[in-house]
C-alpha cells in the first residue's frame, strides 16, 4: 500500500494516473496532427494524380479499355443506355459518373474521376486507421500516432496504387471507394453499411466478390456476424443473376476457369460459359489444385500485399478481401491478372487498415514489438516505393513529344463524326467518335460509307499488335489502297481512306512474311519515298553503317529464313539479330553488282527468353512482369561496309520454314 509523504506533498497514486493522462492527451494530440498532416499529403497526392493523368490523357497513352469506358461514359452522359457495356462487367453503378461529362466533357475527366475514387478510398482507410489508433487506451502518447503513420505511408508509399491509376480506367478502382465504406461502417454496426453494400454490389460482378469477401469477415471476425451472413448471401445471389443474364462478359463468363470445375472429353467443344455450381464443387474438391496455381504466382501476390503492409492480411477483419482478390487473380490462366495493377486496387487499400488493427492488438500486449513491425512496416512500403515510383511515366508513357506534335496534327483534321481505326496503344484519344476500331492481324475494319481515318503506331504506346502486322498496314494503305496520307514521322502513321461505292468492310493483312524497307530506319541511307509506292527503297549515301535496321519479327522457335531484297553496287552484310538478348543469330555477306538479288539467310529462332531485359525490380522488391508478344523479338539489319558504294535497300523479311 503506498502512502502519501508529507513532506514532499506528492500521493504517488494520483501522480501516477496524472502522468497517464497527460500522456494520453499529448498522444491524441499528436494524433490528431498525424490525422491532419495525412489528409492533407492525400490531398497533394491526389494533385499529383491528377497531373500525370492530364499529362497521359495528352500524350496519347491511353489504350483500349480506356475507349471503352470512355464511349460508354459519353453515351449514358446522352441518355443512351448500351447493354454492350453493362454485359461486359454489370457495373451499373457506372451511372453516376456520367453526369460529370457535362461539367467539362473534354480530356482526362474520367480518369480524374477515377483518381477521385481511389484518393477517396484512401482516405476512409485513413480515417479508419486514425480510429483504431485511437481506441488503444493505456499507451505511451508516442504509440497512437506511430500507428497511423506507419497506415498511412503504407497508403501513400505504396507504387502499384500509381500504377492501378495509370493503365486507363477500370471500375475496380471505384468500386474498391464503396467496398472500404461498406466494411467501415458494417464494423461499426451502422445501418448505412447496406447504402455502401449495395453500391458495391451494383458495380458489377468483380466488386460483387469483395461484398461476399467482406461479409466473410464480418462472419469471423466481428460482433456483426448476422450482417455478414446477409452480405455473403446477398453477394452469392446477385453474382448468379448476372452470371444467369450474361453480365460477365469482360471476365469471359468464367469460362478460363472451367479447368477447375468439369474435365471436358477430347474433342469436345469448349463452352461458352462456366457452370458456377460445377465451379463451386470442383474448387471444393480440389482445394490442393487451386493452392498450387495461386503458389505457382506468389511473386506477384507477394509484391501486392507486401508493398501495402504486408502484416494486415492476418487481420481477420481485412483478410478476406485481399484474400479474395489475390485468389480470383490468380486463378484466371496467365499473369496478367496477377501483377499489380488496377484489379488488385481492394489489396492496396484493406491491407494497410488491417496491418493498423494488427500493430494495436500486438501492441497490447508486446509494445516494443509493435513499434518494431510498425517501423519495418513503413521501411518495407517505402523500399516498394522507391525501386518502382520512378519507372511510372516511363512504364506508361510511351508516346514522344515529337510523337504526340503529330498525332495532334492529325485529331485537328479528323472530322468529329468520322471513324478512326487506331492503334491499341493510343485508341483511347479518338474514343468520342462515334465509331473506333482496334487494328489486328487478319481482321477487318468496318465502313460505314464516309472516310475512314488510320492512326498506327507500331512501334510505340501500349502495344498489342504484332509491329510487322501494322507496318504490313501502313504499306497496304501507302500502295494498294492509295490513302491519303496525312502525317507521317516519329514513328506516327496516318491516312485518310475513302472506301469504294458499296464497301462495308476493309479486310486487314494477316502476319507477314516480307515488309519493305523504307518503313524502316537507316543511318547509312535515305529513305526515297517519290514515285509509284512499287519503286520505294532505301539508297545508301556513301558511308558505313546500318542501311536498314528497325524492322522487328515475332516467329516461332525452329528454322527460319531471312530475306533481304538487294540492288546497286557494294558490299552489305544481311544480319539477324534477337532483340531480346541482344545476340547475332547469322549473317551473309553480299556483293551488289546493279541488278537486284535476294539474299537468303537461314537461322535457328532461340527458345524464348521472356524475362530478358524486364525489369523484376531489386531484392524484395520484385515481381514477375508481363512480356509482350510470345517469343524473343527479332530483328534483320543491313550493314553497308563500302565508303564509295551506293547500295539500294528494298525489302526485308522473316519467315518459319518449318
Amino acid at each position: 500500500m503506498l502512502i502519501a509523504d508529507p513532506a514532499l506533498g506528492v500521493d504517488p497514486v494520483l501522480d501516477a494516473a496524472a502522468a497517464r493522462a497527460e500522456d494520453s492527451s499529448a498522444g491524441m494530440a499528436r494524433l490528431a496532427l498525424v490525422r491532419r498532416v495525412g489528409c492533407g499529403l492525400l490531398g497533394l497526392q491526389l494533385i499529383a494524380l491528377m497531373i500525370f493523368s492530364a499529362v497521359q490523357f495528352q500524350r496519347y497513352s491511353v489504350t483500349s479499355d480506356y475507349a471503352f469506358y470512355s464511349h460508354a461514359w459519353f453515351q449514358i452522359a446522352h441518355g443512351h443506355f448500351t447493354w454492350n457495356f453493362f454485359g461486359n462487367h454489370g457495373e451499373l453503378t457506372f451511372i453516376l459518373l456520367a453526369p460529370a461529362y457535362w461539367l467539362w466533357p473534354h480530356g482526362p475527366m474520367l480518369l480524374w474521376e477515377q483518381d477521385i475514387g481511389v484518393v477517396g478510398a484512401e482516405l476512409v482507410a485513413f480515417l479508419w486507421i486514425c480510429e483504431i489508433a485511437a481506441t488503444r487506451r493505456r499507451q505511451p502518447g508516442y504509440l497512437r500516432p506511430l500507428l497511423a503513420s506507419a497506415g498511412l505511408v503504407a497508403l501513400l508509399a505504396d507504387p502499384w496504387i500509381w500504377w492501378a491509376l495509370a493503365f486507363d480506367f477500370h471500375f475496380e478502382t471505384v468500386a474498391t471507394l464503396f467496398a472500404i465504406l461498406f466494411a467501415r461502417e458494417l464494423q461499426k454496426g451502422r445501418r448505412r453499411a447496406w447504402i455502401w453494400g449495395a453500391l458495391t454490389l451494383l458495380s458489377g460482378d468483380v466488386a460483387t466478390t469483395y461484398v461476399v469477401a467482406i461479409g466473410v469477415g464480418a462472419v469471423i471476425g466481428s460482433r456483426r456476424r448476422l450482417w455478414g451472413l446477409v452480405a455473403v448471401v446477398a453477394g452469392v445471389i446477385w453474382l448468379v443473376l448476372l452470371h444467369g443474364v450474361g453480365a460477365m462478359r469482360g471476365s469471359a463468363n468464367l469460362v478460363p476457369l472451367n479447368y477447375l470445375a468439369v474435365r471436358q472429353r477430347a474433342g469436345a467443344p469448349a463452352p461458352k460459359s462456366s457452370n458456377l455450381v460445377q465451379l463451386a464443387v470442383g474448387i471444393l474438391h480440389q482445394p490442393g489444385r487451386v493452392i498450387s496455381v495461386i503458389w505457382s504466382k506468389r511473386i506477384n501476390a507477394w509484391a501486392n500485399v507486401g508493398a501495402s503492409g504486408l502484416l494486415g492480411i492476418l487481420a481477420p477483419v481485412a483478410l478476406f478481401v485481399p484474400l479474395a482478390v489475390i485468389a480470383e487473380n490468380s486463378l484466371f490462366p496467365g499473369i496478367a491478372f496477377n501483377q499489380p495493377l488496377f484489379q488488385s486496387t481492394p489489396i492496396y487499400i484493406f491491407v494497410p487498415v488491417g496491418t493498423v488493427m494488427l500493430l494495436a492488438w500486438v501492441a497490447k500486449r508486446y509494445r516494443r514489438l509493435a513499434v518494431g513491425l510498425a517501423v519495418a512496416v513503413m521501411l518495407e512500403t517505402i523500399g516498394w516505393g522507391v525501386v518502382w515510383l520512378p519507372r511510372t511515366p516511363n512504364q506508361w508513357i510511351r508516346v514522344s513529344q515529337a510523337a504526340e506534335a503529330k498525332l495532334n496534327q492529325f485529331n485537328r483534321e479528323v472530322p468529329a463524326n468520322d471513324e478512326v481505326v487506331a492503334s491499341q496503344g493510343i485508341i483511347g484519344r479518338f474514343s468520342f467518335h462515334p465509331y473506333q476500331e482496334i487494328v489486328g492481324p487478319g481482321g477487318s475494319a468496318h465502313l460505314s460509307g464516309g472516310p475512314v481515318w488510320f492512326a498506327l503506331t507500331p512501334s510505340i504506346g501500349v502495344e498489342t499488335a504484332p509491329a510487322a502486322f501494322e507496318e504490313a498496314l501502313v504499306a497496304e494503305l501507302s500502295g494498294p489502297l492509295h490513302a491519303r496520307s496525312v502525317v507521317v514521322g516519329d514513328g506516327v502513321y496516318a491516312y485518310e481512306y475513302t472506301p469504294r461505292a458499296g464497301q462495308t468492310r476493309l479486310r486487314l493483312p494477316g502476319l507477314p512474311t516480307v515488309l519493305p524497307s523504307w518503313l524502316f530506319h537507316s543511318v547509312s541511307g535515305v529513305v526515297v519515298t517519290t514515285g509509284p509506292p512499287s519503286r520505294w527503297r532505301v539508297v545508301g549515301r556513301g558511308r558505313r553503317g546500318y542501311l536498314v535496321h528497325g524492322d522487328y519479327w515475332n516467329d516461332p522457335t525452329g528454322p527460319a529464313l531471312a530475306t533481304a531484297e538487294l540492288s546497286g553496287h557494294g558490299v552489305v552484310s544481311v544480319e539477324v539479330w534477337d532483340v531480346t538478348t541482344n545476340a547475332l543469330l547469322a549473317e551473309q555477306r553480299v556483293t551488289l553488282a546493279g541488278s537486284r538479288v535476294q539474299a537468303r539467310v537461314p537461322f535457328d529462332v532461340p527458345t524464348p527468353q521472356p524475362e530478358e531485359g524486364l525489369f523484376h525490380g531489386d531484392g524484395p522488391f520484385a515481381v514477375t512482369p508481363v512480356v509482350g508478344l510470345p517469343g524473343d523479338q527479332l530483328e534483320v539489319r543491313i550493314y553497308d561496309f563500302s565508303p564509295r558504294s551506293r547500295p539500294v535497300a528494298w525489302s526485308v523479311g522473316i519467315s518459319s520454314t518449318q
